[in-house]
């Protein structure tokens, strides 16, 4: 979601939480005060960095991997993608499979190793 879709987002929520009461308010709706509170609200949105959110993926893919896992779905994904494409292209063989998603496993085994700047450095003994 982006900001904008997020700020009417808001904006929608704070309109319908005005009109929640039993009674309903009577008067003059306040859109510049509703404005505020979306701009208070959207400044205070958590911005995540892609380094955070692959990180995030990196350990849910790494839970389980076992068949029917996340990581299990992201495997045949992408395993998928490259034999529909290679068919698509005429490239037939009976290892298509095998090769594709060898090639999956291969890619988020990539994925998932830890960020070299993650990766504490040895420590030599004196």
């Amino acid at each position: 979601m982006n900001d904008t879709e997020f700020r009417e987002l808001v904006g929608v929520a704070i309109g319908e939480a005005s009109m929640a009461w039993g009674m309903h308010p009577t008067g003059v709706f306040d859109s510049v005060k509703c404005s505020q509170l979306v701009d208070q609200i959207v400044a205070a949105r958590p911005k995540v960095s892609v380094r955070e959110a692959v990180k995030v993926l990196r350990e849910a893919l790494l839970e389980d991997l076992s068949e029917g896992s996340y990581y299990y779905s992201w495997q045949a994904n992408i395993a998928m993608a490259f034999v529909d494409e290679c068919e698509q292209q005429g490239i037939r063989s009976h290892l298509l499979h095998t090769v594709a998603n060898d090639a999956a496993k291969r890619f988020l085994s990539n994925l998932t190793r830890p960020a070299r700047d993650e990766i504490e450095p040895a420590h030599e003994e004196t």
